[in-house]
């Protein structure tokens, strides 16, 4: 059985944004195209499921600007970016009185931008957001983003789209006490941010939690009913992975994958091997980061996939990291290739 869904463009927000879910399975997984407003005008279509190229401060790590414009077929339409702002914070003086939005400003102005809070390839630092605001950690020293900072830094930014600020301080472990704090501050922040944006033309993507369901699931589905009551002002939900060993990301997945409204966007946030990828986009996810390829270059290794057969006969002769050995991608080892070794 296979279904269409719309989204209706009658919302402000959606000036920036239009998701249309084209095709979708019984097993959840779906296809469908967005469409994104670029910094420099008009639009940029995309196939979902798709990748955000992930960005250390407005750069993509280990490529040059040159390379990046180099890389893709349609020159018209480049891929969307995602920056974050704990990497961007020190810019966030210097864009408002430039007259700039932030891709404009770091040279991608070709390329929607998604704006994020944290750097998807980091872990966050526990035990530091309490009321006063979250906690941030940009290259100089931690931070607490309180609202109205949050606010300035979107208003200034102008990105395409932006994640809604929340209380991310939560894992398996989390108290209950403790737990119904975040969800009610990410609640509170959610409806703040709305009312302080009500002429913003970027679109509103909300985090889910995945914690919020494993320590309490009657309190994540609260929480979760509770953010919907605001459906009409946000185009898509977002899931960052929390780096917590004791924790199978894709098994606390499908307990909320299910629970989300068809219509909005589905965005997943963090490191994954492809195979988790490829477990995830059957869970009906829509979009990534490309921050395992960062992660990839950072411990030397690079992905060899085999497109044609030219190319898999190439593969065939590649050192690839052994299968089992401590890696990102254990299951999929064969498309690995170390760059450290020696042949």
């Amino acid at each position: 059985m296979h279904y269409t869904v719309h989204l209706c463009n009658a919302n402000r927000r959606m000036k920036q944004m239009k998701f249309v879910v084209e095709k979708c399975s019984e097993a959840a997984s779906r296809l469908g195209h967005l469409e994104l407003q670029k910094p420099s005008g008009g639009v940029n279509g995309y196939a979902s499921p798709l990748f955000f190229i992930h960005t250390l401060a407005g750069s993509v790590p280990h490529i040059t600007r040159e390379v990046f414009d180099m890389m893709f077929d349609d020159q018209e339409c480049k891929p969307p970016v995602q920056m974050s702002i704990d990497t961007t914070y020190s810019f966030h003086e210097a864009v408002g009185p430039s007259g700039m939005n932030l891709s404009k400003f770091v040279g991608l102005e070709d390329s929607p931008c998604l704006l994020t809070v944290l750097n998807p390839a980091e872990n966050f630092l526990p035990g530091y957001n309490d009321k006063r605001g979250i906690s941030i950690w940009p290259r100089l020293g931690r931070r607490t983003l309180d609202l109205k900072t949050f606010t300035k830094i979107v208003t200034d930014f102008q990105p395409c789209a932006y994640q809604c600020m929340n209380d991310y301080d939560v894992s398996s472990v989390t108290m209950e006490k403790r737990l119904k704090k975040s969800t009610a501050r990410s609640v509170d922040y959610l409806n703040e941010v709305i009312a302080n944006s009500k002429e913003s033309k970027s679109s509103l993507w909300v985090p889910v939690e995945p914690a919020w369901f494993l320590v309490n699931e009657e309190e994540g589905e609260k929480t979760l009913a509770a953010l919907l009551e605001n459906r009409d002002e946000f185009q898509a939900f977002v899931v960052k992975r929390n780096y917590d060993e004791t924790v199978d990301f894709l098994e606390s997945f499908r307990k909320i994958s299910r629970k989300l409204p068809t219509d909005k966007f589905r965005y997943v946030s963090g490191v994954f091997s492809l195979s988790e990828i490829i477990e995830l986009v059957l869970e009906g996810v829509d979009a990534f980061d490309s921050s395992i390829i960062t992660q990839l270059s950072e411990d030397k290794k690079a992905l060899v996939l085999p497109l044609d057969k030219r190319a898999a006969s190439v593969n065939e002769r590649l050192p690839t990291v052994e299968s089992g050995s401590d890696n990102l991608v254990d299951d999929c080892s064969g498309f690995i290739l170390d760059l450290k070794d020696k042949k």
